[in-house]
């Protein structure tokens, strides 16, 4: 975006010619354009919008011609909702912000259900008076999406209660997500497939039968149950008499005809059908959402079906051949039954677990929960569900369903699957939540710092030119110069570590192998850092073999050191530092000893990862704690490693180790 706007005829806005704004606009549009995320400022009484690349995809079809628009010609749909926010940012200087906030937008070429955190943060002018705003914002659509998605699907997978309706609880469920799903219709066959009818309807009614495409529809359904191929029709307010509006004003005009059935191997129970939302983008993972619904139904009817008419023949020629855990216990919590899965998963016979309880079985506190929920059962005669750790660490799904035999429940059934890669992805997932929501916080602050004092620098300076009268000290002004340089400095590598990272997460780190003396990099990396390590009372020790040729990225290389230095710059200060570099056969050795405070030992692997800035004493330090990180993404890239070694009071040692030739580059 930097050569658009530089181009643009900024003349024909109320802002007039790019040559003639401000000095404090240009600074806050140069910044604005570096930011990695998504960013617009409103500038002058008409909100005329500047915007950054990451700013395009919200956009959309606006852009370019919206370039240099107001906040009302741009965005009519959403001017009387965000205009209340900026007054309360350009008149009374406050930081507004809004989380997670629901917004429709018209960038694809329909009305989207879009989701959003916003920041608003006053801007002034050279005059020290708020006259733009700045709004960053992030999307969160997708994990809005993904977290209503699967709780919608925890809800139906598999059915909760043993006396429930199966098709009721179904469609209850659908209804608290109408925003995915517009509607829906089940059609369910005993046995021919002429035997399909219509089972259970949500968002339309009985009249379906009667609109003049029902015949049309029918065939839809009988080839989909035929096929177990899924079907997109487009038409649907041809189908039906009403179309249902669901939670928007916009009609349905899609819907997917999908199989009931769990997997290939199981028979196809039915077909199912939903209406898709005219405010969402039918892509891959919508699709997948609604195929993972209409499995998790047909498993929810399956379990209904079995728990309905299993005698116990049936019921043990299934539990003998079932991949999940089934056992069953009497009212002292003593095993009666035990499929051969369960008994293999503990290594044993059955003979060696029946007539025991779970607790004589192990004596772990995970066996102690399972007991008590058994217990727990017989006394209320309500079913159970809960996850279960075992341990070895694995996490099962576990079901405790109660059994009548007259009016007493004598036995209950406990049916235990293996959700352990289900909660790893869902760890992932938070965990990844937390970087995100760690990065922004880190990130907010970082670089708040120098662009505050850059500002607080260039007011001084104006104070001091207003009282100079004429008269300027060149020595003070260039003091101010280099105070802004150096914060400008720090700005820019705080943005350029942000890009190296968003480059490293999307693979895109390139590098340009080329053979070189390391012992001359070094000495010209050590050089360059001279000046920061002598005003930080570091003196240095070199003992480096000459010359030390390999095959490296120079620039890579120079980064790597210049990281490992600035480490030393900040960690250790007033203490001297010791460099080795040698040659070993086959590779190359790099060490930077220093004496400073030192580091855990339990945090010697977590210093690598990135945003993490722990001292010695265990307290974060500044910076976005990318250095290390970075650094390890080059070695690795190498075929190297890097690695520390230190304790609390013993300093640091950084290694390197590298081949002189990788073995992909020969």
């Amino acid at each position: 975006m930097g050569p658009m706007v530089r181009s643009f005829d900024w003349s024909q806005t109320s802002i007039g010619p790019r040559e003639s704004w401000s000095i404090a606009l240009k600074a806050h549009v140069s910044m604005m354009l570096a930011l990695p995320t998504a960013a617009i400022i409103f500038w002058g009484e008409e909100q005329v919008q500047i915007y950054n690349d990451g700013f395009l995809v919200i956009m959309g079809p606006r852009h370019p011609h919206h370039l240099g628009s107001t906040l009302r010609e741009c965005w009519p749909e959403a001017y009387s909702r965000v205009d209340p926010w900026m007054k309360r940012v350009t008149q009374n200087g406050e930081v507004v912000i809004f989380e997670r906030s629901l917004f429709t937008l018209t960038r694809h070429g329909f009305t989207e259900e879009c989701y959003f955190s916003f920041t608003f943060s006053p801007l002034k002018n050279d005059e020290g008076n708020i006259e733009g705003l700045l709004e960053i914002v992030t999307e969160e659509t997708e994990s809005i999406l993904f977290e209503r998605r699967v709780d919608m699907l925890r809800k139906i997978y598999p059915s909760a209660n043993a006396m429930s309706n199966t098709i009721q609880h179904f469609m209850d469920v659908i209804s608290s997500n109408l925003h995915d799903i517009r509607f829906a219709c089940i059609f369910l066959t005993p046995g021919p497939v002429t035997q399909l009818a219509l089972a259970g309807h949500l968002g339309v009614g009985e009249q379906i039968k009667d609109g003049f495409g029902f015949t049309e529809l029918m065939r839809c359904v009988r080839e989909v149950f035929s096929t177990n191929i899924g079907h997109e029709i487009n038409n649907v307010q041809n189908l039906m008499p009403h179309a249902p509006l669901g939670p928007w004003p916009e009609l349905t005009q899609e819907a997917i005809l999908l199989p009931i059935r769990y997997n290939d191997s199981t028979p196809t129970k039915g077909v199912v059908i939903f209406g898709i939302s005219p405010q969402l983008p039918f892509n891959q993972k919508y699709r997948a959402f609604l195929e993972d619904a209409a499995r998790a139904f047909a498993s929810a009817l399956e379990h209904d079906e079995q728990r309905r008419r299993f005698t116990q023949e049936e019921f043990r020629t299934l539990a003998d051949n079932a991949q999940d855990c089934i056992t069953r216990f009497d009212r002292k919590g003593r095993y009666v039954y035990a499929n051969p899965f369960y008994t293999k998963l503990l290594q044993l016979p059955a003979e060696a677990i029946i007539g025991k309880t779970v607790i004589e079985m192990n004596r772990s506190p995970t066996n102690h929960e399972w007991g008590s929920k058994i217990q727990e059962v017989f006394d209320s005669g309500e079913l159970k569900r809960f996850d279960h750790k075992t341990v070895d660490g694995r996490w099962l799904d576990m079901q405790i369903i109660p059994e009548l035999h007259g009016d007493e429940i004598e036995t209950v059934l406990s049916i235990a699957r293996d959700v352990t890669e289900r909660k790893l992805l869902e760890a992932e997932l938070r965990a990844a939540i937390d970087v995100r929501d760690e990065f922004l916080l880190i990130a907010s602050h970082e670089l708040k710092t120098p662009v505050t004092t850059i500002k607080l620098q260039i007011q001084t300076l104006l104070r001091f030119l207003k009282q100079s009268e004429g008269t300027v000290d060149v020595v003070k002004l260039i003091q101010f110069g280099n105070k802004i340089d150096d914060y400008v400095r720090r700005l820019t590598a705080l943005i350029d570590d942000l890009l190296e990272v968003s480059r490293i997460c999307a693979g895109k780190l390139s590098l340009n192998f080329n053979e070189t003396d390391l012992s001359s990099l070094l000495d010209e990396a050590i050089d360059r850092a001279i000046p920061m390590l002598h005003m930080a009372g570091i003196t240095v020790d070199k003992k480096i073999e000459r010359p030390v040729m390999a095959r490296v990225d120079k620039l890579r290389m120079e980064q790597v050191i210049s990281n490992l230095l600035s480490n030393v710059e900040k960690y250790a200060p007033g203490q001297p530092i010791e460099i080795q570099l040698q040659s070993q056969l086959d590779k190359v050795t790099l060490s930077v000893q220093d004496l400073g405070p030192g580091i855990p030992s339990h945090y010697l692997e977590q210093i690598f990862d990135r945003f993490e800035r722990v001292s010695a004493d265990m307290t974060r330090t500044d910076g976005l704690g990318m250095g290390l990180y970075i650094a390890r993404q080059i070695i690795n890239a190498h075929g190297g490693k890097i690695w520390a070694e230190s304790g609390v009071g013993r300093g640091s040692c950084f290694m390197i180790e590298i081949p002189i030739a990788h073995e992909r580059l020969q």
